[in-house]
């Protein structure tokens, strides 16, 4: 196993990546309330279940990345207001 010291930077940069894609995502549901539309309930629910399926590949505690989509999906919601 690297040292911490190596894995640091690694994680740091994963932990930007991630911001800068919450970024993108806000904006393109940004486009979305622009452009008159909104994501239905039905489909931020096909979105829940893709991150559950995609979370189970990986092992990933499902209930954490729950909390993660509804986080992601109210980041959304919020900006609108």
């Amino acid at each position: 196993m690297a040292p911490v010291s190596d894995l640091h930077p690694q994680l740091v940069q994963i932990d930007q990546q991630l911001i800068q894609l919450l970024e993108r995502r806000r904006q393109l549901c940004n486009d979305l309330r622009e452009s008159g539309s909104m994501l239905t309930s039905d489909e931020e629910n096909q979105i829940m279940f893709q991150w559950l399926e995609d979370a189970a590949d990986f092992e990933m505690d499902e209930v954490i990345i729950e909390k993660m989509n509804r986080l992601t999906q109210a980041l959304c919601r919020k900006m609108g207001e």
